[in-house]
């Protein structure tokens, strides 16, 4: 799953949507600093913040899950 929130408020999802391994997902966001963030479904997390500025053109990202070593 992909999570996409503002830095301001992280607990309110402006998308979420799922991308199978190797998957591309496009959305379109207003000017802003948002977090993005992917786990799958083995417990594997990424996470990555995104800056949209005025007249930013697309932008193309990978994210690349890792697995979280439990305490």
């Amino acid at each position: 799953m992909l999570f996409v929130t503002t830095k301001e408020d992280p607990g309110n999802y402006l998308y979420q949507v799922a991308v199978p391994s190797g998957g591309t997902v496009e959305f379109n966001l207003l000017n802003g600093k948002y977090l993005i963030e992917a786990v799958s479904k083995d417990g594997c997390f990424a996470k990555t913040q995104l800056k949209v500025e005025q007249n930013t053109k697309a932008k193309g990202f990978s994210i690349n899950l890792e697995k979280e070593n439990a305490p």
